[in-house]
């Protein structure tokens, strides 16, 4: 009988899981533990997001001096009138695709769009108004795990009184429908 060689590597190295589509290194259970065991601390941080967002929303509702006060409720004169113009067309009865498409710029991409939203004062203040808050000691929440420099607008005090409104009046759903009705089933504005 001959004798039969096997790289250790084989019991350790490269442990393929079809439904994650992913590999694995595997030494023993403690070793496993400490390198994916940030899976767990991911889980326990989504578990606990939304009250560690009230918190945080309180304590900066207490502490935050805001730099631009005028900026948290949504004025008409924020909007970029092309942007006012955008919706003006997706209102109308009478628009047509390439009404739409006057108003949008095509990128690069395939099916991409863009059109300005803001005027270039009302982005001004509020770039002032991040960098301010970056600068004060209170807390900050990050828009995902992988970015650590984005802002929650919604925990800065953006939410009653701009964002919503912006998002329930600039554009509807009426004025998404439109617009997905103009190409190939897209779902709206986004």
């Amino acid at each position: 009988m001959s004798k039969q060689f096997v790289c250790r590597c084989f019991y350790t190295d490269n442990y393929f899981l079809k439904q994650y589509n992913m590999h694995f290194v595997y030494n023993d259970d403690d070793d496993f533990l400490q390198r994916y065991g940030k899976i767990k601390q991911e889980k326990n941080r989504r578990e606990n997001i939304s009250r560690e967002y009230l918190k945080r929303k309180a304590v900066i509702l207490r502490r935050y001096e805001r730099l631009h006060p005028e900026i948290f409720t949504l004025k008409v004169h924020f909007l970029d009138p092309r942007f006012l113009k955008l919706v003006e067309v997706c209102k109308s009865q009478a628009r047509c695709r390439e009404d739409v498409l006057s108003h949008i710029k095509s990128e690069d991409a395939n099916e991409a769009y863009s059109f300005p939203v803001f005027t270039t004062e009302f982005c001004e203040k509020l770039m002032a108004e991040i960098s301010n808050f970056e600068e004060s000691d209170c807390p900050k929440g990050r828009p995902n795990t992988m970015n650590h420099y984005g802002v929650l607008l919604n925990e800065l005090g953006f939410d009653d009184d701009f964002l919503d409104p912006l998002r329930e009046d600039y554009p509807t759903s009426h004025h998404q429908a439109s617009i997905s009705t103009l190409w190939w089933g897209w779902s709206g504005l986004s």
